[in-house]
């Protein structure tokens, strides 16, 4: 059976985010009478039919069906959490990532370096192309660890940091196709769109470009290819 390391949240940690969530719906369930009365309780709001139509029915229906409600949405909200959450696995051949029910599988031998930045964990190849960055919520000693016990390319920073130059509307290198995408993700940045920004990231590295976010602004580095001269 291969060796293999798993980066992400923890038993304890699992535990926690299913349960705490849960209780705290539960509690503001079970406390729903005294929080419709005190509303009902300001001038503005006495007369809103929803806040009426609760307060009629009996408090210990109201609580019950305030802790069974605020349980289930504590458990939505805990499903979404593991939703977005990173899981690596780390193994002497490959890494495998897991985010959003989106699996990705990197091999050892096309790997040239792997660091984290910023909270996110990347991964480059061949000629510094960019193959993954993604945000891992585990410390950065421990992925260290990880990746070293595996023999990976482990690296403190990122070895093109200083090829990476602020994106602006007059940029001309990049050429029109890639300019589109920016500025289009620049957009989504704006927006709060973080899905989207991330589709059109995709879309980037496929122009041969890595792209890094510092707010709304992008700094963008044109990656070399096996074509490059």
């Amino acid at each position: 059976m291969q060796n293999v390391t798993k980066l992400g949240p923890n038993r304890f940690e699992q535990g926690l985010v299913w349960i705490i969530p849960a209780l705290v719906g539960g509690a503001i369930g079970w406390f729903l009478p005294a929080i419709i009365d005190f509303l009902l309780s300001i001038p503005f709001l006495s007369s809103q039919g929803v806040l009426l139509l609760i307060d009629s029915f009996s408090a210990l229906f109201v609580s019950i069906a305030g802790v069974v409600v605020g349980v289930l949405l504590g458990l939505i909200l805990s499903g979404a959490a593991f939703h977005e959450s990173l899981v690596v696995d780390v193994s002497d051949s490959n890494v495998t990532v897991m985010n959003k029910n989106k699996q990705k599988q990197f091999l050892k031998t096309d790997i040239s370096a792997v660091f984290v930045e910023h909270k996110s964990l990347v991964i480059l190849g061949a000629n510094g192309k960019e193959l993954y960055r993604e945000t891992i919520d585990v410390k950065q000693d421990k992925v260290e660890q990880a990746f070293w016990h595996h023999r990976y390319p482990w690296v403190k920073s990122d070895p093109f940091a200083n090829a990476y130059r602020l994106w602006t509307l007059s940029d001309e290198a990049c050429g029109e196709a890639a300019n589109k995408v920016l500025y289009s993700r620049r957009m989504a940045l704006r927006e709060g769109e973080s899905e989207q920004a991330e589709r059109l990231r995709e879309d980037l590295r496929e122009l041969g470009i890595a792209v890094k976010d510092k707010g709304e602004e992008q700094y963008i580095r044109c990656m070399q290819t096996n074509n490059s001269h």
